[in-house]
């Protein structure tokens, strides 16, 4: 039975916040602490002013019950909390640094007040004696500031003895004295229990939030992989994977966009198609992988070629090229087909089967339109394949 009624206590001194979370959680209990003292040291400074310009415009014997240390201590009051504001004031600019601080400031305000509180109540004794001063000053102290419960109990006990001591030189009726010490003591561990409760449910928000900030975190990097993967993803359902440039449904794609934009503006659109020449007689004297280098080689040179931001080039099949010229008239894209083929016989790649090189060299045909409602998409792209099987008749040459 004790047991029960004992482990409960013992938890509110165990911390329930990892090692490495705890400076940072005593940051944050420094930080609402010292907002929270603060105010209420502005509230207490409003009411001692309020009740000091009182005194002095009402009757002395009426309001002070005829005891002038009731003035001595609201004076103190004041003082003490124009003190702990203008304190804390300076030390809540840098909270982390003034941490200790804070918390010993912390401290001496609650057992100042404690202290005052039972005080006040011991000069009511000789008057009506009650204890309202120094329960509502326990409860406050509970609810308004946080405090490990094991700090705080010290600070309760310390202020509380002095109380119980001290209530029999105030209070001549001696059951009085014990109704006041089996209440106040009471109210003082309920007290202390509301506190410890309340400090726990901090410890469980704090951790909480840690918590969500490190799964929000978590999410936030799977989140950005899987958009990289998706980015990757993309990238690779719009690439070759030989050459690294557009494959055919890219081609497929944009060169509808392109028509289209053309289309609207009424500007011409020029498309080369390309065919590596002699290209089957090359794979079967050197083999696929030495092919496949070799269309590499080419897919670079022809991206080199077309510079312009607008143009580009996709792999059409195999060995076939398709390079698409937004805003190029004829002459233009004549002019490129030939850099293409200059750039692409000048790799000096060897090919010991054409009857036309002693290199490998491509085939290029050319066509140009301005697209238009009597106009097809699928004619123009035809009419860029029949130029390249006119180019094809004679090889490394150009067609339109």
């Amino acid at each position: 039975m004790f047991e029960k009624i004992i482990r409960p206590l013992i938890s509110f001194s165990i911390p329930s916040i990892d090692k490495a979370d705890q400076d940072e959680f005593k940051i944050d209990l420094a930080k609402i602490n010292a907002n929270r003292i603060r105010i209420i040291s502005l509230t207490f400074i409003f009411l001692e002013v309020v009740l000091l310009i009182t005194y002095a415009l009402s009757n002395r014997n009426n309001l002070w019950r005829d005891n002038q240390i009731y003035a001595v201590m609201y004076s103190a009051m004041l003082l003490m909390m124009i003190g702990f504001n203008l304190m804390l004031r300076k030390l809540e600019t840098n909270i982390s640094s003034n941490m200790q601080r804070i918390d010993f400031l912390g401290s001496l305000f609650s057992v100042f007040v404690l202290a005052w509180s039972a005080g006040i109540s011991l000069l009511d004794q000789q008057v009506n004696g009650q204890l309202t001063v120094y329960m509502i000053a326990l409860m406050s102290v509970a609810v308004v500031p946080f405090f490990r419960p094991m700090h705080l109990l010290p600070m309760y006990l310390l202020v509380h003895v002095f109380f119980v001591v001290s209530m029999r030189a105030f209070q001549s009726s001696s059951t009085l004295v014990f109704a006041n010490f089996i209440n106040s003591t009471a109210f003082m561990f309920i007290s202390w229990i509301i506190s410890a409760t309340r400090f726990k449910k901090q410890e469980e928000l704090f951790t909480n939030q840690k918590l969500l900030q490190i799964n929000g975190l978590e999410l936030g990097r799977i989140n950005r992989e899987l958009e990289e993967a998706n980015q990757k993803l993309e990238i690779l359902s719009q690439t070759d994977g030989l050459t690294g440039i557009y494959n055919r449904m890219m081609f497929e794609n944009k060169i509808i966009n392109e028509w289209n934009r053309c289309k609207r503006h009424a500007i011409p659109l020029s498309m080369l198609m390309i065919d590596i020449d002699f290209f089957k007689a090359y794979n079967d004297h050197y083999g696929h992988r030495a092919g496949d280098r070799c269309v590499q080689q080419i897919a670079k040179a022809l991206v080199s070629e077309a510079k312009r931001s607008a143009d580009f080039v996709a792999r059409y099949g195999g060995e076939e090229f398709a390079v698409v010229l937004p805003h190029s008239e004829k002459k233009g894209a004549l002019i490129l087909a030939e850099q293409m083929r200059k750039k692409v016989e000048a790799l000096e790649i060897p090919h010991g089967f054409p009857s036309v090189s002693d290199v490998l060299t491509i085939s290029i045909g050319v066509y140009t339109v301005i697209p238009n409602d009597e106009t097809d998409i699928e004619d123009f792209i035809e009419n860029t394949d029949k130029a390249l099987y006119r180019a094809k008749i004679t090889r490394n040459a150009i067609s339109e």
